[in-house]
């Protein structure tokens, strides 16, 4: 845990001088509460003060490197612990309040600040849109985060030449060992050509080098062994289903082999949205300073970080004390308003959902977060399944929302370029051809 122990009055004054958040930032979370919504994800506020006893164990395996948390000594004496990550907040809050069923899909959102401690501040502060799924193990979990990521930034009007993504398998804990007694000799071996401070977290954070933007670190890093040949066959899998989802949703990304999180909750994969804030290096003020003040940025020259996510797995089990597939994702909405100042708000609403979307097989699984977003651009209030398999388990969920209509999107389907309308009522269905799927849709539920 962090040695800076503030007392809290002046935790409470240093808070009255955080800055009001302007109407842009505001607009942000707006957009980004719709799509949400729109996904199916519950609202959970956490609590912005925790008990630092969860969390030891994170620290213990530095998974709080990145943002060391901030203690507080009470007037009444003992110590508290400001909320560092919203994310880890709630699977905090999950396990607390007994959310999750085991074999269930859990999918949560939130909004609020973060704070952690900074050596040159009192505290760093970060403002969160956050993502949470629990409960569900292949990569459509992974792409319906990016994707709804990518919509907001859409929906906000941004240029997204201007935004790159960029992803990584950081390996299981079947095959990460397998790479790092591989590479730890290698860097090893040329420590003495490192920089000060890849040198000082070589025991610690030995990967950390491969995206120093040290010319030096650089040269290292060229040739070193990458995780990617490495990966077991479950891992291979994985990221080999993301990368098809993503294809499938038209989204472009970059495979980094040299992209690690090690000091943070991101395991096995994860994942960065970066813009384009050339303009905006060397202006941070206040709590912001310690994501934008990339100089030089190691995502890239000028890139600063609008977003990041991945799976947390290892924490997930720490913070519950089991086995736990969680997967996350963050927006970070004052950082993207000041990058993109030009953007305008969305006109989408969200309301009770009026169709239930069914998918059968990988293909159809795959064409099913595009054909989601058909349906949300059409303005038809859409509800999925898409961790589950079965069409029955996934019936049953149509009917628990109560929907009178029921796409199934199958392997035919996904070929032709069809879908099944099903009245659940009824049991009445016809197929159509996908273009026609919002008119038709339109008709049957009279707007």
């Amino acid at each position: 845990m962090a040695n800076l122990k503030l007392p809290i009055q002046e935790l409470i004054k240093e808070l009255d001088r955080l800055p009001v958040w302007e109407q842009g930032v505001a607009m942000w979370e707006e957009t980004f509460a719709k799509l949400a919504g729109f996904y199916g994800f519950e609202k959970c506020v956490p609590s912005l003060i925790e008990d630092a006893r969860h969390f030891l164990p994170l620290a213990k395996f530095d998974l709080l490197g990145e943002r060391p948390p901030l203690m507080c000594r009470l007037r009444q004496g003992g110590e508290v612990m400001l909320r560092s990550s919203m994310a880890l907040s709630l699977v905090r809050a999950v396990q607390a309040h007994k959310m999750y069923e085991q074999g269930a899909s859990l999918k949560l959102f939130s909004m609020g600040e973060s704070f952690f401690a900074q050596a040159t501040l009192p505290f760093a502060s970060i403002r969160e849109e956050t993502l949470l799924i629990m409960g569900e193990e292949g990569p459509i979990a992974e792409a319906e985060l990016i994707q709804i990521l990518w919509k907001a930034f859409t929906e906000r009007g941004v240029d997204m030449e201007k935004m790159k993504l960029v992803l990584n398998a950081t390996g299981c804990t079947q095959c990460r060992p397998q790479f790092r007694s591989v590479f730890l000799p290698y860097v090893r071996n040329r420590a003495s050509r490192l920089c000060k401070d890849c040198k000082k977290f070589l025991k610690q954070r030995p990967t950390r080098i491969l995206s120093c933007a040290e010319e030096k670190c650089k040269m290292v890093a060229h040739h070193a062994p990458q995780i990617l040949d490495f990966l077991c066959d479950p891992c291979k899998k994985q990221l080999r289903g993301l990368l098809e989802f993503l294809d499938e949703g038209r989204i472009p990304y970059f495979l980094d082999a040299k992209l690690f999180r090690e000091g943070t909750w991101f395991s096995m994969s994860t994942f960065v949205m970066v813009g384009d804030g050339v303009a905006l290096l060397g202006e941070a003020e206040g709590g912001s300073a310690s994501l934008l003040s990339l100089s030089p940025s190691p995502y890239g020259h000028g890139r600063v970080l609008c977003a990041e996510g991945g799976r947390m797995g290892r924490a997930a089990e720490l913070l519950m004390g089991r086995p736990t597939s969680v997967v996350t994702a963050t927006l970070f909405p004052d950082i993207a308003h000041r990058l993109f100042t030009h953007t305008h708000q969305g006109s989408f609403t969200v309301s009770s959902a009026e169709v239930f979307l069914i998918q059968l097989g990988e293909l159809a699984k795959r064409k099913s977060l595009f054909l989601l977003e058909s349906l949300r651009q059409g303005g038809i209030q859409t509800r999925e399944s898409l961790g589950r398999d079965s069409i029955k388990s996934q019936l049953r969920a149509a009917e628990r929302t109560g929907v009178g209509i029921a796409l199934i999107l199958g392997q035919k389907e996904a070929l032709d370029g069809t879908v099944i309308v099903r009245e659940t009522s009824s049991g009445i269905q016809e197929t159509v051809p996908q273009e026609k799927l919002i008119d038709l849709l339109k008709r049957k539920l009279k707007k």
